[in-house]
């Protein structure tokens, strides 16, 4: 189960025939909506124009700006996330598309605001339930990242996964909460080089980005600076520089050690800082090792998204009850940290720990794989999406060109300029999904 602050709930299976007991939303219940049919979308209209499945159950469809998405039917369950139970009515997968779904991931545990969870059907949260329900005694949740393990509390956060005491920046006010949205100080602090950045207003936290997303005029101000002020580090400056949107490099103790530290200032003053060995990510495979900026650009409606590059650093407490976010240094073992019933959360909240991480696709380590591509590879050319590229084994995608090409001529040690399978970042711009 993948954990994300900007999705509904979603799980697997909803096959009647499953193990797993469950029951489904029948078209006429009052939990199928009326008036959500929409036409183009929905397999069947209901008697009060609810969208609905053929065989009578609610329909069920979340779709993203990358092409991908779900779709099924609605189902209620009992969900139990450590020790807290809940019943809660969710989208159960019966077909996905595009690159939605991961091997060893089950589905989604949307931690988003309601209005984010209408597909077209508006679902609960499965948080919300368990706020409503009160399982939990703060509307509250953190997430800490530490590596391939993690930990998810509800309720609170746990100082023992922290180095620090978080600091607090304000949700901004809005008509309805949609994202995770918070204000920024217009610049970024680059050396110490306080540096004009006037697109960076508002900025999202969001876990289910890879990277931080910025704008392209952001991101290319950024690194024209960097190129101006740093030419003491290897190669920066060079006309192809290692300094591009997610490009890679060849791990370098000196670039690490003379890169400046970046910091993000919030509109309230406060800030997050960032040393090179924290935005530049590492990849290690048996051979080599290897750094990737850990940055790219995006085109969307948001200024700024801190994603995982954030996320790995910062213990990310998104405390919705007083309508704040807070952020707290990573204690390098946050996700080994299993509490369960405890009073030492701060406020003294009920919490619950879990891993939620460590049975994730270790996407960051592997070697070069000793395979016969065959077959397949012919049709490489055909496959015009990324998604569909690395879906075929036989198959790698260019970041540099867009085209989909055969493996075995073009696999290479780490994911760039070539990448494979679970390896392609295909959706790192669009994981921040309206």
């Amino acid at each position: 189960m993948v954990v994300s602050p900007h999705h509904p709930s979603i799980a697997a299976p909803a096959d009647p025939e499953s193990k797993y007991p469950h029951q489904q939303i029948g078209c006429a219940s009052n939990a199928c909506q009326a008036n959500t049919f929409v036409n183009g979308v929905c397999p069947h209209q209901g008697p009060d124009l609810q969208c609905c499945m053929e065989k009578s159950s609610c329909f069920f469809l979340v779709a993203y700006a990358d092409g991908s998405g779900a779709q099924g039917s609605l189902v209620e369950d009992e969900i139990q996330i450590g020790e807290i139970k809940t019943q809660a009515v969710f989208g159960g997968m019966l077909t996905d598309f595009g690159d939605f779904q991961r091997r060893g991931v089950d589905g989604i545990l949307g931690l988003a605001y309601p209005p984010l969870a209408c597909n077209p059907t508006c679902l609960k949260p499965v948080f919300d339930e368990m706020v409503g329900r009160k399982k939990v005694k703060e509307d509250m949740f953190s997430i800490c990242f530490a590596g391939a393990g993690g930990s998810l509390v509800l309720g609170g956060f746990d100082a023992k996964m922290a180095k620090s005491r978080p600091f607090y920046v304000p949700l901004l006010k809005e008509k309805e909460r949609s994202f995770y949205r918070v204000g920024l100080n217009e610049s970024l602090i680059v050396g110490g080089v306080e540096v004009s950045m006037p697109e960076m207003k508002t900025a999202i936290v969001d876990s289910g980005t890879t990277l931080i997303m910025f704008s392209k005029n952001t991101f290319d101000k950024l690194a024209k600076h960097l190129k101006t002020a740093h030419c003491d580090v290897p190669d920066l400056c060079e006309r192809n520089s290692w300094f591009q949107e997610i490009q890679c490099f060849t791990e370098d103790e000196e670039i690490l050690d003379k890169m400046p530290t970046i910091e993000i200032p919030f509109s309230n003053g406060e800030k997050l800082e960032l040393e090179a060995r924290d935005y530049l990510i590492p990849i290690y495979n048996e051979l080599s090792k290897f750094r990737c900026v850990g940055m790219g650009t995006m085109g969307s409606d948001a200024d700024v998204i801190l994603g995982n590059t954030i996320n790995t650093k910062y213990l990310t407490i998104y405390d919705r009850q007083r309508e704040r976010m807070g952020f707290a240094v990573t204690e390098k073992n946050c996700g080994r940290v299993l509490p369960t019933s405890s009073d030492q959360t701060d406020g003294s909240q009920r919490s619950v720990s879990s891993d939620v991480l460590n049975d994730a696709p270790k996407r960051f380590v592997h070697g070069r794989e000793n395979v016969i591509l065959a077959g397949g590879a012919a049709g490489c050319s055909v496959l015009k999406t990324c998604a569909d590229c690395a879906a075929n084994f036989a198959c790698a995608y260019s970041y540099k060109t867009k085209l989909c090409l055969p493996r075995a001529e073009h696999d290479t040690l780490i994911p760039y300029p070539y990448c494979h399978g679970d390896f392609c970042y295909c959706s790192v711009r669009v994981y921040f999904r309206p």
